[in-house]
């Protein structure tokens, strides 16, 4: 049996650690985590918590979630006897989403916090720029330039998502390399 804080090492090394190889199954268990972790690290975009620490939490969380991203694609990418420069452009591309929805988040909410029993006007970063984006394509209201540059970036923000989305499917179909 392995003591407690081996097994805590281990799942930390999985995620924190480039170097080695896994197989097929952990790296999907991985990868899922890795995706569920990045669609709840978008409560910390919630006004309470910008409120009272800003984007920091989500900045910190962000970067983390691209670097466990990385490390567990490389693993199976080594896994299967590749190399993992496509896993290090995608991750630095999901890197620059990341930075591109902090600055819209910036310019979106209020993280200053408003005095007591205000509203603070800041909403939850994901809500806002899929309403503006729902609201732009359906043609049901005119948001103007405003509206046509967050839709764009939302897009540009999304896009690195979906080619790490694919990336992933790939990567995880790959055969085992003969040793």
């Amino acid at each position: 049996m392995m003591p407690a804080h081996g097994a805590v090492m281990s799942a930390l090394s999985l995620f924190l650690s480039s170097s080695g190889r896994i197989g097929a199954r952990p790296f999907w268990l991985a990868a899922l985590a890795i995706y569920a972790a990045a669609c709840g690290s978008q409560a910390l975009l919630a006004p309470p918590v910008t409120a009272a620490a800003g984007l920091w939490p989500f900045a910190a969380a962000q970067a983390l979630l691209v670097w466990a991203w990385y490390a567990v694609h490389a693993k199976r990418l080594r896994d299967a006897g590749l190399g993992a420069g496509v896993a290090t452009g995608i991750a630095a591309l999901c890197a620059l989403a990341a930075l591109l929805l902090l600055l819209i988040a910036t310019l979106i909410l209020d993280t200053g916090g408003a005095a007591p029993g205000e509203p603070s006007g800041s909403q939850p970063l994901a809500f806002v720029l899929l309403f503006h984006l729902f609201a732009l394509l359906s043609g049901a209201v005119d948001l103007g330039l405003f509206g046509l540059i967050m839709a764009a970036l939302l897009a540009l923000a999304m896009l690195p998502v979906l080619v790490a989305l694919g990336f992933s499917v790939w990567t995880g179909t790959r055969p085992v390399a003969s040793s």
